[in-house]
C-alpha cells in the first residue's frame, strides 16, 4: 500500500491549461462508465465584479461545447508536480447552471456539466441503412466519421445485402450502443494518454471502443481493506444472489429454411475471475432443496431481439448471458490518496482483505472520481462499481 499523498488536479479548456484551476474549482466529479458516456460536474466559486457581472459566469472559457480535459494526479505533499497522473476525461461542456446563494458571497457558484467526446455522436438523429457489413464494420464506419481512432473487435456475420440490413433511426451513439448490446460488447470513447493538444477537436486524441469486457486485461494495483487504520478502501458493500440465469437458450425460426436455430450459452467468453460461479453454487444445493428435480438449472430464454443469421442467435444469447452471469457486485469508496495510481473504470483490479471468498480480481464497471477543495487541502476519493463472475468458494 502506498503512503497517503497529495492530490493534484489539472484542467485544459480547448487544449489550453487552466492555470487558476486550484483557486477557482471547489468540487469536481468525473464519472467513468462502461455502459454509458462518461461525464463530469464542475463547481466554480462565483463572485460579483466591479462591472456588475459575475466572474465565473462572464468567463468565456466555460461556455457550451467548450472542450474540457481533466487529469488527476498523486504526489508527495510538498511536491509541485504529481508522481503519477492520468487523464480521465476529454469531452465537452453540455450544460451550465449558475446558482446565486442566499448570501450571494461566498455561497454562489457556477455549476458546469459535460459529457465525453462521444456526445458529438448524439447531436443528430438520422435515418439510414447499412448493408453488406458486420456490426463491427458499421461501428468502425461510425467512429471514423468523427475522426476517432478505433479499438473494435470483429463480429459475425457480415450481413447479406439481399436479405438483411440494419436500419438506423436515431443518433449514431444510440446505434452503436444498440449494436454493443446485441453482441454483449462494451462501447465507449476514452482518451489516449499523452500530451493534450491545443484546439477544440478532441477526436484525434480519443479512441472509440467496441469489444467484449476485458476482465483478463492488465490488472490495476490491489485495493486493500487492511490495515483497518489506513486502508485504501474506506468502505465496501458486496452482494450476490441466487435467482439469475446460469444458462441462456436462444431459439429462433430461420425465415429462409423455416427451421429452428438454437444456441445455449453456459460460460463467459473470457476467463472467470474465481473458482465458483452461480451454476456451481446452485448445483451443489439442488439435491437438498429440490429432491424431486435435482437436475434443475436456472435457465433463461432469449427472445427479445430477432436474428438475421445463425451466428446472431448465439450472439444474442451471449449478450443476455453476459449481464446475468455477474455473480457478485460491490460498491465502495476508495481513499485515492492511499492508492498507488489513479483507479480507472473498464479495467480489472485486485482486492485484498475481504476474505477468501472475495479476495482476488474484480472488474471495475464504474469509477466516480471526487476532488474537493476545502480548507487549503484537496480531498480525492473514488466511488467504485465492481463486479465478478465467480467467487473463491461456495457462499
Amino acid at each position: 500500500m502506498a503512503e497517503q499523498r497529495a492530490a493534484f488536479l489539472q484542467l485544459w479548456i480547448d487544449g489550453q491549461p487552466v492555470t487558476d484551476a486550484r483557486s477557482r474549482v471547489s468540487r469536481l466529479e468525473v464519472d467513468e462508465r462502461t455502459d454509458d458516456a462518461s461525464s463530469f460536474h464542475l463547481s466554480l466559486d462565483m463572485a460579483p465584479t466591479d462591472s456588475g457581472d459575475w466572474d465565473a459566469l462572464a468567463d468565456g472559457r466555460f461556455a457550451l461545447l467548450k472542450r474540457v480535459t481533466i487529469s488527476f494526479g498523486l504526489g508527495a505533499p510538498d511536491s509541485e508536480a504529481p508522481d503519477v497522473q492520468d487523464v480521465v476525461f476529454d469531452g465537452y461542456i453540455t450544460a451550465v447552471e449558475p446558482y446565486f446563494g442566499p448570501s450571494r458571497v461566498p455561497d454562489s457558484s457556477l455549476e458546469v456539466y459535460g459529457l465525453d467526446a462521444s456526445c458529438l455522436m448524439h447531436l443528430e438523429e438520422r435515418t439510414r441503412s447499412f448493408s453488406g457489413l458486420s456490426d463491427a464494420g458499421i461501428v468502425r464506419q461510425l467512429y471514423g466519421e468523427y475522426g476517432f481512432a478505433v479499438d473494435v473487435q470483429d463480429t459475425a456475420p457480415v450481413r447479406d445485402p439481399a436479405r438483411a440490413v440494419v436500419l438506423q433511426r436515431g443518433t449514431d451513439a444510440s446505434l452503436i450502443r444498440w449494436l454493443a448490446r446485441r453482441n454483449g460488447y462494451e462501447a465507449f470513447v476514452e482518451r489516449k494518454q499523452g500530451p493534450v493538444a491545443a484546439g477544440a477537436n478532441a477526436a484525434p486524441e480519443c479512441v472509440g471502443h467496441f469489444h467484449l469486457p476485458r476482465p483478463d486485461g492488465p490488472k490495476q494495483p490491489d485495493l486493500s481493506l487492511i490495515p483497518r487504520s489506513t486502508p485504501s478502501v474506506i468502505e465496501l458493500k458486496a452482494r450476490w444472489e441466487s435467482h439469475r440465469p446460469t444458462e441462456l437458450h436462444g431459439e429462433h425460426i430461420d425465415e429462409r429454411t423455416r427451421r429452428i436455430r438454437s444456441s445455449t450459452v453456459t460460460a463467459p467468453r473470457f476467463p472467470r475471475m474465481g473458482t465458483t460461479g452461480r451454476a456451481d453454487i446452485l448445483k451443489a444445493r439442488m439435491a437438498a432443496v429440490l429432491p424431486k428435480r435435482p437436475q434443475t438449472k436456472a435457465v433463461g430464454l432469449q427472445y427479445v431481439d430477432v436474428p438475421h443469421d445463425v451466428p446472431e442467435v448465439e450472439n444474442l444469447a451471449w449478450s443476455d448471458y453476459r449481464e446475468a452471469d455477474w455473480l457478485a457486485e460491490a460498491n465502495g469508496t476508495v481513499q485515492g490518496l492511499r492508492y498507488e495510481r489513479i483507479l480507472r473504470a473498464r479495467r480489472p483490479v485486485g482486492l485484498v482483505g475481504a476474505g477468501k471468498l472475495m479476495d482476488g480480481t474484480w472488474y471495475v464497471r464504474g469509477a466516480r472520481h471526487r476532488w474537493v477543495w476545502a480548507e487549503a487541502l484537496a480531498r480525492y476519493e473514488v466511488d467504485v462499481d465492481l463486479a465478478r463472475d465467480a467467487l473463491n468458494g461456495v457462499a
